[in-house]
């Protein structure tokens, strides 16, 4: 087979068919003779870039150069003066204003010599406008991202897995202590972690570069600074890159981010301990913490408000539920004073609340909250803390009973010694002697209220009020009192009656009766019969009683002044053998 020359003309028509049809592009002869220029072959592909048709770029070669932004007009001419002068091909890149719009362009080209001495420049011209746009972007993108991290003080950091080398960023460098220069390598880096956080990292770096796994999850650690020592907490997160060789894939790079939040997780330390202890607190307090959407009334649950209310802990009550438990009355009450608080523009609501459970107990709560409200201004949310007062209102019950008792009780003893002053202190009376009689009465009213006292005036002993008036009139060894019953107890009205009354007995038998003879005895017994104490005193030795004596204070006392019919009564009668005294008294009577 012989191969035939092909012809000139059809070579050449067919190299002008492919240099007229290079996409975005032309190709060009510039014959140049000192500051002359002309062109003595263009592509049609000029008219594309340029606005200029080939013919008229055959006829002025300038007129290419008036499209071309000036200031990198001035760059392509020290490019072509460069390169006529060291004959290196050259290449720009420059900006066209054509009535296409913007474009850039990228120009190559290399001398060659012709025989006659003349310089000849073949070249190519090609549209880069797509690759300038990205490039441009790229930069725009990593201008934001260098702005973004200053900004948030983060850290850039890549590791080539392949040959070990690692690359940090200043600012990643800064955040270990590393000086601006030093190299960094992962044996440094490793140096620097904390002993309890060296697994933990090394686990997550294993993970990460796993390609069954590719974990990049962010996670938290501490370093020991290289340059201060001092510890603080780093935040990374990292991606690895993979590839397959030989059928295996692989990880190649690794690269991520790094910042410090040491503060941030100093402050998320303060705040657990803070909730800590307000769990304490709330725990201690028998609190809890509630909130209430005021639009839809659902209220936000808890273990510690359900256990406070007596419902499960994983239940979830509505808060019909919690009203349930109010007092008859008390939820008009509450939702009154709220409207009130509202109306004020207050964002404070406290008050008690009486609660009725199921069992019929009474709880009291102290509830206190914050209003937040909405966009339009309206209550949106509620949220508080509720509290069991119950034993600090049944204390103040008590103290305000108290208060009153002793209200009661000291209007009742300056009668009683009003009384017995009036009565004691008559004109016709020795003084010494009234005063005597007077200091007697008052110390039997003391005695008897300090047995009252010590139970707190609520219910008092018999045998102890007995014991304490009968005591000054007892002489050591020589005891004539004859004492028979069992224990009572008995109220503070009854025991001041019983204390007043035997008082009054032993007086007057010191004086008149069986305790002013050498064998004279009391035989003081007592017994309960249903509601009603029985109380038998009788005298024997003492002086014959020969007549009924004139009726004093003390008698009138004893008869009138210290029981009412319904609280009881006290009969006295003058025998020869001895007085005989019976006193009776309601066991069910009141304070």
């Amino acid at each position: 087979m012989t191969l035939k020359a092909v012809d000139g003309d059809m070579v050449d028509s067919r190299l002008q068919n492919l240099a007229d049809n290079i996409p975005g592009g032309m190709v060009f002869q510039l014959a140049v003779d000192g500051e002359s220029r002309h062109f003595v072959y263009v592509s049609r592909g000029v008219e594309k870039l340029f606005g200029v048709s080939a013919m008229e770029a055959m006829e002025d070669a300038g007129r290419l150069y008036t499209v071309i932004e000036p200031s990198d007009l001035a760059l392509l001419r020290d490019a072509e003066a460069r390169a006529i002068y060291s004959t290196e091909p050259f290449v720009s890149e420059v900006r066209l204003n054509t009535g296409f719009g913007s474009r850039w362009v990228q120009i190559s080209s290399a001398r060659r010599l012709e025989p006659d001495g003349s310089q000849i420049w073949d070249g190519v011209v090609l549209d880069i406008t797509d690759r300038k746009k990205a490039e441009l972007a790229h930069t725009e993108n990593e201008a934001r991202l260098q702005l973004a991290t200053d900004a948030a003080a983060i850290g850039i950091w890549h590791w080539d897995l392949g040959s070990g080398r690692m690359s940090y960023s200043p600012r990643a460098k800064d955040i270990y202590g590393f000086s601006e220069g030093e190299e960094i390598t992962f044996a440094k880096l490793e140096a620097l972690n904390l002993e309890d956080d060296a697994p933990v990292i090394r686990a997550k770096l294993q993970r990460a570069l796993d390609p069954a796994l590719r974990e990049n999850e962010i996670f938290s650690y501490r370093i020991r600074r290289a340059d201060t020592g001092e510890v603080r907490w780093l935040m990374a997160h990292g991606k690895a890159a993979f590839e397959v060789s030989d059928g295996v894939e692989r990880p190649t790079s690794y690269v991520g981010t790094l910042q410090d939040v040491t503060e941030q997780k100093r402050a998320e330390i303060m705040l657990l301990e803070s909730e800590a202890r307000l769990r304490l607190a709330i725990s201690a307090g028998a609190m809890a913490v509630w909130e209430l959407d005021v639009r839809t009334n659902v209220v936000t649950p808890s273990a510690e408000l359900n256990a406070l209310y007596g419902f499960p802990k994983d239940a979830t009550p509505a808060l019909d539920d919690f009203r349930a438990r109010y007092a008859p009355g008390e939820t008009e009450r509450i939702e009154a004073e709220a409207a009130q608080v509202v109306g004020r523009g207050d964002s404070q609501l406290d008050f008690e609340a009486k609660h009725i459970w199921p069992d019929g107990s009474v709880k009291w709560f102290s509830v206190r909250a914050q209003i937040i409200n909405g966009s339009d201004g309206n209550p949106e949310r509620l949220i508080g803390v509720v509290m069991d007062v119950t034993k600090r209102r049944a204390a103040e019950e008590q103290l305000h009973i108290v208060a009153q008792e002793l209200q009661h009780r000291v209007k009742n003893s300056l009668t009683v010694v009003q009384t017995l002053a009036s009565q004691t202190f008559k004109p016709n009376r020795p003084f010494p002697e009234a005063l005597a009689a007077f200091t007697g009465r008052l110390k039997a009213l003391a005695s008897a209220t300090d047995v009252m006292t010590r139970s707190d005036w609520s219910r008092g002993s018999l045998i102890e009020v007995v014991e304490v008036v009968l005591e000054p009139y007892r002489e050591g060894f020589l005891d004539r009192f004859d004492l028979a019953g069992e224990d009572v107890s008995a109220s503070s009205k009854v025991i001041l009656g019983v204390g007043m009354a035997l008082h009054e007995l032993c007086t007057n038998a010191l004086k008149h009766g069986a305790l002013s003879a050498p064998g004279g005895r009391v035989s003081l017994s007592w017994r309960r019969e249903g509601k009603w104490l029985m109380i038998d005193w009788r005298e024997s030795g003492g002086p014959v009683v020969t007549s009924t004596p004139a009726t004093g204070f003390g008698t009138r006392l004893l008869k009138k002044g210290i029981f009412d019919g319904i609280a009881g009564s006290i009969e006295v009668f003058f025998q020869p053998e001895g007085v005989k005294c019976f006193i009776r008294a309601n066991l069910e009577e009141s304070s």
